[in-house]
């Protein structure tokens, strides 16, 4: 390129280039521009001082997107990137710390909005005043206000002062704002009368150092700007029940690139007060790529504003908290008065025998959790192996251990090796008294203590002569390979334990009675989530009224702002840490070691001494649960706090209305929202971890340290017991009935799975459909939903009319479906690029399946047709 040639400007698809070289003497103050951005350089002198280059060559670059995203600083780029290069010899120049600076002129980005806010004053609101505070950083930021007045004929007097608040004699900038009544603006449009004073716009750039920028509103009194003919006009049009105001603000920065600490930083440059929301002038003394920084910060609290007098007036948030601690109060003691009165132990190791043959085993039993699953009749149990059968083995104990949502670990001994466990026979002699009687398995499994190997069933049935199919015997097959990677069992079965685990305020009532994250820690976290919740939707409330344009988003019957999707997330995020942080030390700490006595091993039958060597232990220590109450305690009268305080900025009728929308939403994530991300969580770990579902699903849990069971010594021991030997006979022959239903187990086991694999694949289908169902009803009375549809019939559907046998059906298939579905051609004749090879061949339709083709038969009296379907 010669030196005094025209710029070159080349575009493409997020990028412009503008290059250009220029004569040595000739170079400085010039006005570099590609697009709506644009640099100023700096006099020659302050580039290259008494140096003068033969040429300078000019290199500006605009990136529509960030190309630098892998900074994660305090700063992230929210609008174009520029960037000038100088080049001497094609080699880029170096400048910093010069003595003039670059002018920049940066392009916002397209979605920056201004956050939105409404002031009330309770009439009369004459002399009435509001302040609101702003931190800004350093010269690089900078807040564009503006405050526009919501009644007519009434002038606003907005003032601002840096680190303290404004008053008539300190101030740094003041003005007026009011907004004229239709007919006095009529009036005086031929005046020279200011009647345009509607909105009042301040730019305040920061300092060196951190500061408070404080801006007061005041209520002057009635705009006299013109004469109004009739003074009772005048004296209706003040008439108003409140005086109010709009104020927007937001955040603007600016931000180079540094390429030695690889992120976004704001040293070396200064915001200029001409920048505004569309375009933000920033004054650097170094070169390097350039942005912009946007941000409408949280609400803050200017605590000198506050005045608690009101606080009489505004009681809706106060009481609502106070109801609120008084409720987890009142719930917490309940909780443990019920467990220290109600606590029984669901978790049982029974031990059958002495242990005295050569093959162990271990059968854990699940009871269901529904009412009356539990059973305190006795019950027997029989295994039948590929090699060998066990006997009946009768669980003669005094204690009453299967309970509902009971899980029960049976050891015993067999003289024979069973091989593989094929069939587990469960029955009871139906002794217990009325619903006691009756008994729900849930499922179980068999352990061979020798080889380690598992076998698993799935029960699910009654045992009870008053329900079900009234049998008081079943025998369940082993469950397949099949079996345990079938999303119709493993769905349901981790959906009912994610549910129990992780909903915070369901596992209230449903909780896993062994879980280490106890009653009472869930309920101190769901009084730390409903309070830092309030205030943190109250950080980022934003207004939406009439006469702001709000961007809705539909999608088929839901409709949402992103102003209202930007809360919730922004309110998400802000508890989200300290909640989770809770939770975590809550679930992870160990328990309290005090206490803990030495224990006999239930399955060896030892004396379990204390190790030797014993390896580190798992989990958070003890002390942690402490530090969670902690932080509980902080969280929730933090949050309490600065609500209420946040209540009497706003006044009684926004208090009001932000409470009922906020419950509202609170009620959603509770009933919809964390049900929703558990049905996820569920499907995502059934279809990518089925094995650690499985191994979750059949958990062994540990039960108490020592469980005094009567266990059923060996006959030399003991001699002959008739009651036993009855027992034991009256059992084998129920077995023996039972047999002959095995088949039929397996048959409904098999049936079950097919229903469960049925009903999975219609939820899915019925999901899609709504979805797709949801867009086209949004969609499909638009201007572009008319030409695609027009498009589709021109290329598909009139040309099938001409289809009237076997040879002109394959004709159009390959030279019209075909072409049309997967063109080989762009509209230039090109090959077509990577992004349009989704598009169909007129360039608007998206092909998201492969199409299909389904025949249509016809009876023989009618016309003989072919009916394609896509």
């Amino acid at each position: 390129m010669r030196p005094g040639a025209p710029a070159v400007t080349i575009e493409r698809v997020g990028v412009a280039l503008r290059a250009q070289r220029v004569w040595g003497d000739q170079f400085g103050g010039q006005v570099v521009q590609t697009g709506n951005g644009s640099f100023h350089v700096p006099s020659r002198a302050a580039l290259f001082g008494d140096y003068t280059p033969h040429s300078v060559a000019i290199k500006l670059t605009q990136f529509q997107w960030n190309p630098f995203t892998w900074g994660r600083g305090e700063h992230q780029v929210r609008s174009s990137v520029m960037e000038l290069s100088l080049l001497q010899n094609d080699i880029p120049v170096a400048f910093n710390n010069l003595t003039e600076d670059f002018n920049i002129t940066i392009p916002g980005g397209p979605g920056n909005n201004l956050a939105t806010t409404i002031v009330t004053f309770p009439a009369p609101g004459n002399k009435s005043s509001s302040y609101h505070l702003l931190k800004l950083n350093s010269t690089a930021e900078g807040f564009l206000v503006t405050i526009t007045p919501l009644n007519t004929s009434v002038v606003y007097g907005v003032s601002g002062r840096y680190g303290g608040r404004p008053d008539d004699q300190n101030y740094n900038v003041s003005t007026e704002t009011y907004v004229l009544p239709e007919q006095c603006a009529l009036k005086t449009l031929s005046g020279d009368k200011d009647t345009e004073k509607t909105a009042a716009t301040i730019f305040i750039p920061g300092e060196h150092e951190p500061v408070d920028y404080h801006i007061k509103v005041q209520v002057l009194g009635p705009v006299t700007e013109c004469e109004i003919e009739k003074r009772a006009d005048e004296k209706e049009l003040h008439t108003d029940d409140v005086y109010s105001y709009q104020i927007q603000w937001a955040r603007l920065s600016c931000v180079y690139w540094s390429e030695t600490q690889e992120d976004w930083r704001t040293d070396g440059c200064a915001i200029s007060k001409q920048s505004t929301i569309t375009s933000t002038i920033c004054h650097c003394n170094h070169l390097t790529a350039f942005g912009t920084d946007f941000a409408t910060p949280p609400n803050t609290l200017d605590f000198g504003a506050l005045n608690f007098s009101g606080l009489v007036d505004n009681v809706a948030i106060f009481s609502t908290i106070i109801v609120a601690l008084c409720l987890f109060s009142f719930t917490s003691a309940l909780i443990k008065v019920t467990e220290r009165v109600g606590k029984r132990k669901l978790h049982h190791a029974v031990r059958l025998d002495d242990l005295q043959n050569g093959y162990r085993y271990r059968l854990i039993i699940w009871t269901g959790a529904a009412r009356h699953a539990g059973t305190e009749s006795t019950v027997t149990f029989k295994l039948f192996g590929d090699a060998a059968n066990s006997d009946v083995r009768v669980v003669n104990i005094a204690e009453k251990v299967f309970t509902p949502g009971s899980q029960v670990t049976l050891i015993f001994s067999t003289a024979e090796q069973l091989g593989n466990v094929e069939q587990l026979q469960l029955m009871h002699d139906n002794s217990g008294e009325g619903s006691r009687a009756s008994w729900h398995v849930d499922k179980a499994a068999v352990q061979d203590l020798a080889t380690g190997k598992l076998s698993y069933f799935f029960c699910g049935e009654w045992l009870a002569a008053d329900r079900g199919d009234g049998q008081v015997v079943k025998t369940f097959p082993v469950a397949s390979e099949e079996d345990l990677r079938s999303i119709g069992f493993l769905f349901p079965a981790s959906l009912r334990s994610n549910l129990a685990e992780e909903h915070l305020f369901l596992s209230l009532a449903i909780m896993p009675e062994d879980s280490m994250f106890t009653r009472s820690q869930r309920l101190g976290c769901c009084l730390s989530l409903l309070l830092m919740s309030m205030v943190s939707s109250a950080m980022w409330l934003r207004d939406e009224i009439k006469t702001q344009v709000v961007q809705a988003v539909s999608l088929g019957p839901f409709s949402f702002t992103l102003n209202g999707v930007y809360t919730g997330i922004m309110a998400s995020l802000t508890c989200l840490p300290v909640i989770g942080a809770i939770v975590l030390l809550f679930q992870y700490s160990r328990p309290s070691n005090k206490g803990n006595p030495r224990v006999r091993d239930v399955e060896m039958g030892v004396s379990a001494e204390a190790p030797t060597q014993q390896g580190p232990a798992k989990g958070l220590p003890h002390w942690c649960k402490y530090v969670a109450w902690v932080l509980v305690v902080l969280s929730a009268v933090g949050s309490a706090v600065f609500t209420v305080l946040y209540s009497l900025e706003w006044g009684k009728d926004k208090s009001e209305r932000w409470l009922s929308g906020y419950f509202l939403a609170f009620l959603a994530d509770i009933f919809v929202m964390q049900p929703g991300k558990i049905f996820l969580l569920t499907i995502v770990t059934c279809f990518v971890g089925k094995t650690q579902v499985v191994k979750k699903i059949f958990k062994k849990k540990r039960g108490p340290a020592l469980i005094k069971a009567n266990v059923v010594s060996s006959q030399r021991e003991a001699g002959f017991n008739c009651d036993a030997f009855r027992m034991r006979r009256k059992m084998e022959r129920l077995s023996m009935r039972s047999l002959a239903n095995i088949k039929q187990a397996r048959m409904r086991q098999r049936r079950d799975r097919r229903f469960g694999e049925t009903v999975w694949d219609i939820a899915w289908f019925c999901c899609f459909l709504l979805l797709v169902l949801s867009i086209t009803n949004e969609y499909h009375n638009t201007t572009e939903g008319f030409h695609q549809t027009l498009s589709t019939t021109n290329t598909f559907l009139q040309s099938v009319d001409d289809v009237n046998d076997h040879l002109t059906f394959w004709s159009w298939l390959n030279e019209t479906a075909l072409q049309s579905f997967y063109p080989e051609t762009s509209y230039n004749d090109d090959k077509p690029r990577w992004f349009e090879r989704g598009f169909t061949a007129d360039r608007q339709t998206v092909l998201v399946y492969p199409p299909s083709l389904v025949q249509g038969r016809v009876k023989p009296v009618l016309p003989q047709e072919m009916h394609v379907a896509f």
